[in-house]
C-alpha cells in the first residue's frame, strides 16, 4: 500500500509517496488535496517531511530516510544510492565522478540518464550533479530550480546566469 503526504515548498507543492520499503517518490507541481490530510503514519514520510523543512530552511543534512528505489534498474539504484550517501549538502560532483563513486567509472552519460529518472529529487540530490568543465549540466525542472535548490545549501551553480 502506498501512503502519500504533501509539502508546500518555496518552489511549489511536493507530493511524497512511500511504500512498505520506504520513500519512493517526490513529485513537483502536484495539486494538494482539497481536504486536510492527517499526519502521515509512515515513518519514511515523517522523516522526509522533517528533512524537507530543514532543507528549505537552509539547514540541509545527508538524508536518513529509507528509500524504495525498486522502480530503477540495478545501475540506477547504485547511482542514486551513491549520490544520496556520498555527496554532501553544498558539494557539487560531476557525472563522471558520480559514476566512479557508484563503481562504474566511464559511465558519465548513463549517470546523466539516471539523474533524469531520479524518483526522489532533493533527498536523492540530483541537483548537486554538474557537467565536467564547470558547466551546470541539465535538470528536468529547469536550471533556475537547480540553482534554487543549491542556494538552500549555500552553493552556487557554476556557469549559471540568473538574468
Amino acid at each position: 500500500m502506498v501512503e502519500s503526504a504533501w509539502f508546500v515548498s518555496p518552489l511549489g507543492v511536493l507530493r511524497l509517496d512511500a511504500s512498505a520499503r520506504g520513500l519512493r517518490r517526490i513529485a513537483f507541481g502536484e495539486p494538494r488535496p482539497s481536504r486536510a490530510t492527517p499526519r502521515p503514519r509512515h515513518e519514511a514520510l515523517r522523516l522526509a517531511l522533517d528533512e524537507l523543512r530543514r532543507f528549505f530552511a537552509g539547514k540541509p543534512k545527508p538524508s536518513e530516510v529509507p528509500f524504495d528505489l525498486s522502480a530503477g534498474t540495478p545501475f540506477q539504484r547504485a547511482v542514486w544510492t551513491a549520490l544520496a550517501r556520498t555527496v554532501l549538502p553544498g558539494e557539487l560532483v560531476t557525472y563522471g565522478e558520480l559514476a566512479s563513486r557508484a563503481g562504474r567509472p566511464g559511465a558519465a552519460r548513463a549517470v546523466g540518464a539516471a539523474m533524469g529518472k531520479n524518483p526522489i529529487p532533493i533527498l536523492v540530490p540530483c541537483h548537486r550533479v554538474v557537467a565536467a568543465g564547470a558547466r551546470p549540466g541539465g535538470f528536468g525542472l529547469g536550471l533556475h530550480v537547480k540553482q534554487a535548490l543549491l542556494a538552500c545549501e549555500g552553493a552556487l551553480l557554476p556557469g549559471f546566469d540568473a538574468s
